[in-house]
C-alpha cells in the first residue's frame, strides 16, 4: 500500500524510520542505572577494607549483571517503524486507519506506524 502510486491508495512513501518504543526506553534506562550502581558498589567495597568483603562483591556484581542484562533485553525489544507519506490524491483516512496507525495529518503529509 505505502510506496505504490496508484489510485488505489494514494499514498507516496516519503521516509520511513525505526523507532524504539517506550517500553524498551525503560528497560534500556533503568538497566543501565542499575548497571551503573552495581559497578559503583563493586568498586566502592574492592577498595574498601571490610571483613565480608567477597560476600558483598558477589552481591554487587550480580547486581550489575543483572543491570546488563535489562539494558540488553531493552536493546533487543523490536521497533515500530513510522513512516511519513504523501497524498497524491484524494485518499481514505478509513483504508489506511484499518493498516496503519495515523499519528499526524498535516495537510497532504500523513505519519502513520506499522500495526
Amino acid at each position: 500500500m505505502i510506496g505504490e502510486t496508484t489510485n488505489q491508495s494514494g499514498l507516496i512513501q516519503m521516509t520511513a524510520h525505526m523507532l524504539t518504543t517506550a517500553e524498551a526506553s525503560r528497560w534500556i534506562i533503568a538497566g543501565a542505572l542499575i548497571a551503573a550502581l552495581g559497578a559503583f558498589l563493586v568498586l566502592c567495597v574492592a577498595t574498601g577494607r571490610k571483613e565480608h568483603k567477597v560476600k558483598y562483591l558477589i552481591i554487587f556484581a550480580a547486581v550489575a549483571v543483572a543491570g546488563i542484562i535489562m539494558l540488553a533485553h531493552g536493546m533487543k525489544m523490536p521497533r515500530v517503524r513510522e513512516i511519513k507519506a504523501c497524498a497524491s490524491g484524494p485518499v481514505s483516512l478509513e483504508e489506511i486507519a484499518a493498516r496503519y496507525d495515523i499519528v499526524d495529518v498535516d495537510g497532504k503529509l500523513l505519519t502513520l506506524r506499522e500495526r
